[in-house]
């Protein structure tokens, strides 16, 4: 158990001597100050292409079933 305490101790050290000041920002860095880097892309486009993949693997399901079905 001294063991594991040890090497979690050992892993954790670069959390451990982070200093806890704010980190300056590139002035060239796209991001907005206090947000995250938002939406990348066409999210609608993204949107049709899985309800475009969603039908397609109903339909295909829907065939197999017809196909395969006793008679």
């Amino acid at each position: 158990m001294g063991a594991g305490v040890a090497l979690s101790l050992g892993l954790a050290r670069d959390a451990f001597a982070a200093e806890p000041s704010p980190i300056l920002i590139d002035p060239l860095d796209p991001r907005a100050e206090g947000e995250g880097p938002g939406l990348v892309g066409d999210p609608l486009l993204a949107l049709a292409f899985v309800l475009a993949l969603g039908l397609l693997a109903a339909g295909v399901a829907a065939v197999f079933v017809r196909l395969t079905r006793r008679r």
